[in-house]
């Protein structure tokens, strides 16, 4: 649930993944409507403190025994760089997807020829050729790897099907989870942030994708 550096590139973020339920939902398809909604994979993404209204709202997104508590309101546009799954644990259960993604530079495919990106072991990685422009800080403002709570199954199902190389664009919040035994899990509020408590941990309520809206 950080990153931090390794050389010749930088580890990322560590990742929670997806509970059994995914199997199921993973079978059936989401149910959007048509956007006309531009997105924007160069700008970057915006952040609102939350208000009481949206922190008083977070009490209702209870999983079970494990609460919410809201932090930021969160957009972001990006190109999907990578994804992966887990199906263990409550954070499977509540976090089923991890989505590395990438705007500015980044969100142009062309950069896949000069820099490689992965996942493995719940974090994200990158590799880049030597003919490449951008360093570690560029790639790190430039990316993120967003655990991704969805507000709905429908949602869910929709992320599931999401493919490397897809536009999209993400709403919700941010949020720390309180989890079983006194477990804390923390979201970063900040893009320039690297190591310990770096990833964003993001509450969707609406994804748009191939001009589709899910909610």
């Amino acid at each position: 649930m950080c990153k931090g550096t390794r050389y010749p590139g930088k580890v990322l973020k560590r990742v929670a993944v997806a509970g059994l339920a995914a199997l199921f939902w993973a079978c059936r398809g989401a149910e959007g409507e048509p956007s006309t909604e531009a997105i924007d994979p160069y700008s970057a993404p915006t952040q609102e403190p939350a208000t009481p209204v949206d922190v008083e709202a977070a009490h209702y997104w209870a999983f079970g025994d494990i609460t919410f508590e809201a932090k930021a309101s969160y957009r972001i546009a990006a190109r999907v760089l990578s994804s992966e799954r887990y199906y263990m644990g409550w954070t499977g259960e509540v976090v089923p997807i991890d989505l590395a993604l990438g705007w500015g530079e980044l969100s142009d495919p062309a950069i896949d020829e000069l820099i490689d990106w992965y996942q493995g072991g719940r974090w994200y990685f990158w590799t880049w050729s030597e003919r490449s422009l951008l360093d570690n800080r560029e790639v790190a403002a430039s990316s993120a790897n967003v655990h991704v709570v969805p507000a709905t199954p429908n949602l869910a199902r929709a992320l599931f099907a999401l493919d490397e190389d897809d536009i999209v664009q993400l709403r919700g919040f941010l949020v720390n989870i309180n989890g079983p035994d006194g477990a804390r899990w923390r979201s970063s509020l900040a893009r320039d942030d690297t190591g310990g408590g770096s990833c964003e941990l993001l509450y969707v309520q609406e994804l748009i994708a191939d001009e589709v809206v899910y909610r």
